[in-house]
């Protein structure tokens, strides 16, 4: 399922676009995207595409833990409001070695296609 059925599925569970469903469905269409993609990066692609929303800025408590042999950086955090540590890389940094790894996510948070870089 794709980043952008699970937005419609999720919209349409709340009403629509349009609807009153405020800020906390956009929140909660955020979450279920970036869920969805961590899950993704963690099956390691199969018949589903390596890119997630790796930025920074969706983030916490970020620990670099390694270098990858590509020079990127290893990093383990959580994605805010869940408790699950992952481990992965930044898109800051990414973009910085190989921007054409980095897209922008409709949510306006940078993602990474993971293909690029392993």
């Amino acid at each position: 399922m794709s980043a952008k059925q699970i937005r419609a599925a999720t919209l349409s569970t709340q009403g629509g676009p349009g609807s009153s469903a405020g800020p906390e469905g956009v929140v909660f269409a955020l979450l279920a995207i970036v869920f969805i993609a961590a899950l993704t990066i963690s099956h390691g692609g199969g018949a589903y595409p390596v890119v997630g929303v790796s930025d920074e800025r969706a983030k916490t408590d970020i620990k670099r833990v390694g270098t990858s042999a590509q020079g990127f950086g290893i990093y383990e955090f959580r994605y805010k409001g869940h408790a699950q540590r992952m481990r992965g890389a930044m898109a800051q940094d990414v973009a910085r070695l190989r921007p054409e790894a980095i897209s922008r996510h409709e949510s306006g948070f940078l993602a990474v296609d993971y293909s690029l870089i392993t």
